[in-house]
């Protein structure tokens, strides 16, 4: 047991206060800019919250004013590899030598059902707890390899059908052995259907079938080359049968509670939205990590993460602010730069008017300065697109159409009837700094040629409940109330396959197009895509696909750029998967 100096308990003091502030600063500035779009109504409800927020940030300040100055009259310590403790640390966590890594994130986790995260960073982490069949790997020559890890093996049986043998003699962190019944409820539960397997899985497979007690057999519905890479995705982990039978979560979704897992971690505690915990789990059956703990805290405020970061509150960063690169590298922390297969654009509706016009959305391409507007927000790390694929995908193909030219996009609107001017509503998530300053600088560009864009601000699960249910009207042939002509897209390449990515976005019946195209010419290319073809067909397709979907001006590309993590100088061996999922399995403290 390690006892605690007063003056180590002072700076214990500190890094909580920090952390506090860093997690209500976040939580302050989220409220009040989702609070934009509240009706009048709720700013009484919205004032209270906020000046509740403010209320402990004071306490939470005045407490750290007093602990720095208790501090300022004594000699400096010497700085410590252990992570500063958290708000609410894990029982004996002060008295006992545990590692434990502090990240510090613009999300934390809602609950820990894997298909419910809607986070590529969050995916990845989760699957630290709960495992998928496969897993993304980097081969020794830099290529890609799928890694079984549940799945022991597979074989293609014929261009639809699959069979996987799960691998025998796996643990949850409960003690109970993982049987094919867990394989088969996580990857088929039907009631209700998490969102991102209706778009992946449900629009690829047919049909699930349990052949033995250790082999799943499914169905696809295309003929397809590479199922396994599907079952890499965070969506797809497994969690226990048996534990979601005893918790009465059959039919939920989200499931509440905490699910085992098969990783090297479990899950043990959760704020919803402003932190959850991980320790070691006791049945893990490979090499014992050297970080005993991983928290996760939810510090939307780039700048308040980042002082928190810089005081020692937080080991791990992320995203990292692009204005703070330079100052941290020069303070001595350690800089991650990892390009990342993820793209970022403005999703048009092709379905609502005036952008159901393509001469409106071509004079929206044109009015948009990307070359100017793309390094001033997002940095020199940053750089334009002209592919609706994500970069590095196989199959990419860049396909410059549309320069920034004014009056070609004067010319186009008069030609759609719009000389004297039109309007659209361009929609924003909330507590995205970028988006909203890209947002305000794109409004200029477009008022520059006769468009007014109305700047809606929208809390992301809000976002996603409109689009997700106008497209699901639109689909079973309803009238949808369209919220949206222009709105910040954002996609992370799932199987690093071009094919994959434009099939899930823009195939017509697709639930996630919300660009709501329908092309029968790029439909055809995309079957072919994602089809057993021979490969260098299916390249050529995937790239006329990309040409197609530029000439039509289904949406305004932006730009590609790297994830980059700051750590502590002394945080080791952090491996980042093709997919950019980060594994801390093999990451240390150097002492």
């Amino acid at each position: 047991m390690i006892k605690m100096s007063n003056q180590d308990k002072t700076l214990q003091t500190v890094s909580i206060a920090l952390i506090v502030v860093a997690v209500l600063l976040s939580l302050v500035s989220y409220n009040a800019i989702g609070g934009i779009k509240q009706q009048v109504a709720d700013l009484e409800t919205l004032s209270t919250s906020i000046s509740g927020d403010v209320g402990t940030l004071a306490s939470s300040i005045d407490a750290l004013s007093a602990a720095i100055e208790e501090l300022s009259d004594r000699p400096v310590p010497t700085p410590s590899i252990t992570p500063a403790p958290a708000p609410a640390p894990s029982p004996a966590t002060a008295d006992e030598d545990k590692v434990v890594l502090r990240i510090g994130y613009n999300s934390a986790p809602r609950d820990f059902d894997p298909p419910h995260y809607g986070n590529d960073f969050l995916n990845g982490i989760d699957q630290l707890v709960h495992e998928p069949l496969f897993r993304m790997w980097w081969g020794p020559s830099g290529e890609i390899i799928f890694k079984p890890i549940i799945a022991e093996s597979y074989e293609q049986v014929d261009e639809l059908t699959w069979d996987f043998k799960i691998r025998e003699g796996l643990k949850f962190s409960d003690g109970t052995e993982l049987d094919i019944q867990d394989v088969y409820w996580s990857l088929s539960r039907d009631d209700p259907r998490p969102g991102n397997m209706i778009w992946s899985l449900d629009a690829r497979i047919e049909s699930y079938e349990i052949i033995d007690d250790w082999t799943i057999r499914m169905v696809t519905k295309v003929p397809m080359n590479n199922l396994f890479a599907w079952l890499c995705q965070g969506w797809t982990n497994i969690v226990s049968y048996d534990w979601v039978v005893e918790t009465d979560n059959i039919n939920n979704y989200p499931m509440v509670g905490i699910p085992p897992g098969t990783g090297p971690w479990k899950w043990y505690d959760i704020e919803p939205m402003v932190y959850a915990k991980m320790d070691l789990n006791p049945h893990w059956r490979g090499n014992k990590p050297r970080i005993d703990e991983i928290e996760i805290y939810a510090a939307v405020d780039d700048t308040a993460r980042v002082m928190a970061f810089e005081a020692g509150s937080f080991d791990f960063i992320f995203p990292t602010p692009i204005e703070a690169v330079e100052s941290l590298e020069d303070a001595g922390y350690k800089l991650w730069i990892k390009p990342t297969p993820i793209m970022q654009q403005i999703q048009m509706n092709s379905a609502y008017p005036p952008t159901d016009d393509i001469r409106v959305r071509k004079a929206i391409t044109h009015a948009i300065n990307r070359e100017e507007l793309v390094p001033v927000i997002w940095g020199k790390y940053a750089s334009v697109i002209d592919s609706p694929a994500p970069v590095g995908t196989s199959g990419y193909k860049s396909h410059k159409v549309y320069d920034y030219d004014p009056a070609k996009a004067k010319a186009l609107l008069a030609d759609a009837g719009y000389a004297d001017g039109l309007k659209v509503d361009f929609y924003v998530t909330s507590g995205r700094e970028k988006h909203l300053e890209a947002a305000t600088a794109i409004k200029t560009y477009l008022a520059d040629v006769g468009i007014t864009a109305n700047l809606i601000l929208a809390e992301k699960a809000a976002m996603n409940a409109l689009t997700r249910g106008a497209r699901a009207d639109y689909l079973e042939g309803k009238t949808p109330e369209f919220q949206f002509h222009l709105n910040f897209r954002g996609w992370h390449a799932d199987t690093l396959w071009a094919g994959d990515d434009l099939f899930s976005l823009y195939y017509s019946e697709q639930s996630n197009n919300r660009w709501y195209n329908e092309n029968p010419e790029l439909d055809a290319l995309l079957d072919l895509a994602i089809s057993t073809a021979p490969y260098a067909e299916r390249v050529t397709a995937s790239e006329e696909a990309q040409v197609i979907w530029m000439e039509n001006a289904y949406g305004v590309m932006l730009y590609a750029a790297p994830y980059i993590y700051t750590t502590v100088p002394e945080l080791e061996n952090i491996y980042t998967e093709p997919n950019v999922y980060v594994w801390f399995a093999d990451s240390y403290f150097e002492d």
